[in-house]
C-alpha cells in the first residue's frame, strides 16, 4: 500500500514537471512568435529603424541615410536710410547693387568716390602718391591729366574734389581725363596697394604709374 502510494506521487510528480517543461517550451515559441511578429510588423510598416531585441531590452538603430543641407544666405537689403547711417563706400555700393536703377544713381556713385579717397586717405598703411608733372603753366577752367599705368596690374585713379571721376586703367594702358580745375584728393590703388595724396589741378598734366620691387638676400 504504502509503495503503491509512493509510486502514485512519483508519477504525479514526474507529469508535473513535464506539464511545466511543456508549458515553459510553448511559452518560449510564443515568445519567439511574438517577437517575429514584431519585427515582421516593424519591417512592414516601412519604417527607417531597424528593432533589435537582446537581453528584454529594445535597442533601436537609425538607419536613415544623412542628407546634407546646403543653406544660401542671402544678403540682408541695405535701405537708402541704412546706407545714410552708414555712410560708407562699401554700404552704398552695395545699396546700388540691389537698387540698379535708382533715379540718384549718379550722385550716390560719386559720393562712392568721395568716401573711398578718404578710406584711403585714413588708411596708415596707404603709400604716399608722388606728384604729377605739369606739362604748361598757364591757368584754364579744365586740367588734362595723362595716366600711364605701368604696375603690371590694373590701376585705379580717383579724383575727390570740384568733381568726383574714377578711372580703370588696365596694365600698359594709358588714358586721359579732363577735370575741371580745382583742389583735388586723389586715391590710386594697384596690385593691392593703396596711394594718396593731393593736387591743384590748373593746366595740362601727365604721370607714370610703376611700383618699384625692393628684393634683399
Amino acid at each position: 500500500m504504502n509503495l503503491m502510494f509512493k509510486i502514485t506521487i512519483y508519477a504525479k510528480k514526474a507529469l508535473t514537471v513535464i506539464s511545466l517543461g511543456f508549458f515553459f517550451s510553448c511559452f518560449q515559441e510564443k515568445k519567439n512568435d511574438f517577437k517575429s511578429d514584431e519585427a515582421f510588423i516593424d519591417t512592414y510598416s516601412g519604417t527607417d529603424s531597424v528593432a533589435v531585441i537582446a537581453d528584454s531590452a529594445a535597442v533601436i538603430v537609425d538607419s536613415t541615410p544623412y542628407v546634407s543641407e546646403t543653406n544660401t544666405i542671402e544678403e540682408p537689403t541695405t535701405s537708402y536710410e541704412q546706407a545714410e547711417i552708414e555712410n560708407t563706400s562699401y554700404a552704398w555700393k552695395r545699396f546700388l547693387e540691389q537698387n540698379p536703377n535708382h533715379p540718384n544713381k549718379k550722385e550716390i556713385s560719386e559720393k562712392i568716390i568721395r568716401l573711398e579717397v578718404d578710406e584711403i586717405l585714413g588708411d596708415h598703411q596707404t603709400g604716399q602718391m608722388p606728384s604729377f608733372d605739369n606739362y604748361g603753366t598757364k591757368h584754364s577752367s579744365t586740367s588734362t591729366v595723362k595716366i600711364t599705368n605701368n604696375t603690371g596690374c590694373e590701376l585705379t585713379v580717383r579724383y575727390s574734389g570740384v568733381e568726383a571721376r574714377i578711372l580703370h586703367i588696365p596694365d600698359g594702358d594709358t588714358q586721359t581725363i579732363v577735370l575741371k580745375s580745382g583742389d583735388y584728393r586723389i586715391a590710386a590703388s594697384a596690385c593691392g596697394a593703396n596711394y594718396a595724396g593731393s593736387e591743384d589741378l590748373h593746366g595740362d598734366y601727365g604721370s607714370t604709374f610703376y611700383i618699384s620691387r625692393h628684393y634683399g638676400y
